[in-house]
């Protein structure tokens, strides 16, 4: 027994140092396999549904300065429209309920009932032929 000892062989809890160079690679199982790969999997599909939400937004922008007044619509990062008009030719924004493609004049009252109703803004401006 004291010759096992000594050697710290075959003892529980005792282990050889290794150098660096021969180090073991750790093993591969199945469930690494498979945590690896879902995490890989989730992360596409994050990157997918950023990429997703980008590509299919739309935003329409009314700015006004003192003079001017700019009107721009992008959708999925593309200028679809342009347009710029002189602020004293600026008659109004309003909300406006949409039914069946067509423009409603009567917006609807309540926070609740705008959020789930296809409402949306119309603006409204003097053309001015030169």
């Amino acid at each position: 027994m004291n010759i096992l000892r000594r050697r710290k062989t075959d003892l529980p809890g005792s282990y050889r140092k290794q150098s660096p160079q021969f180090r073991e690679l750790p093993k591969i199982t199945p469930l690494k396999i498979l945590g690896v790969s879902w995490v890989l999997v989730s992360l596409g599909l994050f990157v997918f549904g950023l990429y997703n939400c980008q590509s299919s937004s739309e935003s329409i922008r009314l700015r006004c300065t003192k003079d001017v007044c700019g009107y721009s619509s992008k959708a999925g990062g593309n200028v679809i429209e342009d347009a710029a008009f002189l602020r004293e030719n600026f008659v109004s924004a309003d909300l406006v309920k949409i039914v069946g493609g067509k423009i409603l004049e009567s917006p609807v009252s309540s926070r609740k009932k705008r959020k789930s109703s296809s409402s949306s803004y119309a603006i409204k401006w003097k053309v001015v032929v030169f």
